[in-house]
């Protein structure tokens, strides 16, 4: 792409990329649900739009890897380094997570395309199972704990604060929808021009290197919030709602974005009879370094996940760094594979 091949050009553009998703998110968040008070499903939807919409955009104009990449590269950041820094920053008495009967389903759905990635590539079949367990996770979350339990750890918590949904809201949450696509796509131009710049890395790296931290980072801040404010069960389930949407929802849809590109493509070259655009459509490539490094590392986040959602297992602060530090080695690890020699 000959669009900003030179060094400052391309700072700038990440840095708009930046400012503008942590302002989309943000925003979204603060017109769905308390800052201060969460409710973690609609946090987690706030914080997963822009994500949502770097994916889909990359994928929509023929970078499909970037959408898989980014799909996974901010689940891991969501449960490694957004985890970790929030449990070194949150007060000694908030380590211990709220349950929750949805958590557990991380594992099947990061199983699921694990599976998948053993023939190189990602079908319709593929994405239909993925949405299905998606449904189930729904209704696993809807359902959900005792609502004591929401506000916090402690039963004995204050009782969460009921935010209006005004009209007010309803034009914020419109504005961060639109300024994610904005920041999707200097994200996007972003990454293309710094793939155009270097011979070593890959686009698919330099997305998961510096678009996917620039999308967790938002995720960070409000977490932050409140974690101070003792509602770091809430902060958890949020960043689990977000790995869920983004293997039950965002990772079909790629699937998905990119077999409609193709039928289009293939419809405007003069295949329109049925039978031969099915016949000439092919499944998805999955990279094998996302495939590799990324699905192995999130199926073990998530059977991590598992006793601490049953109970078992307390996540304090050195677990916290632990998470922080895998992130740097998975980033690392990440440029090992991936890089072009």
């Amino acid at each position: 792409m000959p669009l900003a091949v030179s060094s400052p050009d391309i700072m700038l553009l990440f840095s708009g990329a930046g400012l503008v998703l942590y302002t989309a998110s943000r925003a979204a968040v603060d017109a769905l649900t308390a800052t201060g008070d969460p409710n973690p499903g609609r946090m987690a939807l706030g914080q997963w739009m822009p994500i949502a919409w770097s994916a889909l955009l990359a994928t929509a104009v023929g970078h499909t890897e970037i959408g898989i990449g980014l799909t996974f590269s901010t689940s891991v950041a969501a449960l490694a380094l957004d985890l970790g820094e929030l449990l070194v920053l949150a007060p000694a008495q908030e380590f211990v997570p709220r349950r929750s009967r949805a958590w557990p389903f991380v594992l099947p759905a990061a199983i699921l395309p694990l599976l998948a990635g053993f023939t190189a590539t990602l079908t319709w079949l593929h994405a239909l199972m993925m949405l299905l367990l998606g449904v189930a996770v729904f209704s696993a979350w809807t359902i959900g704990d005792h609502p004591a339990e929401h506000a916090g750890v402690a039963t004995g918590a204050e009782p969460k604060q009921v935010l209006p949904f005004r009209r007010i809201r309803i034009i914020q949450l419109i504005i961060s929808i639109g300024l994610g696509a904005v920041g999707a796509w200097l994200g996007f131009l972003a990454v293309m021009a710094a793939d155009a710049k270097t011979r070593v890395a890959t686009s698919g790296l330099i997305a998961a290197a510096i678009l996917s931290p620039l999308l967790a980072l938002p995720i960070l801040g409000t977490g932050a919030i409140a974690a101070q404010n003792k509602r770091m069960g809430a902060v958890v389930a949020n960043l689990v709602g977000i790995v869920l949407l983004n293997l039950c929802v965002l990772l079909p849809l790629v699937v998905l974005v990119d077999y409609a590109r193709h039928i289009i493509i293939l419809f405007n070259s003069g295949i329109r009879e049925i039978p031969a655009l099915v016949f000439t459509l092919r499944p998805v490539p999955f990279p094998l370094g996302v495939w590799r490094l990324d699905g192995v590392l999130l199926l073990a986040l998530a059977l991590l996940l598992v006793p601490v959602s049953l109970g078992r297992w307390k996540l304090e602060r050195a677990e916290g760094l632990a998470l922080a530090f895998g992130y740097v080695a998975y980033l690392i690890a990440s440029a090992a594979l991936t890089i072009r020699l």
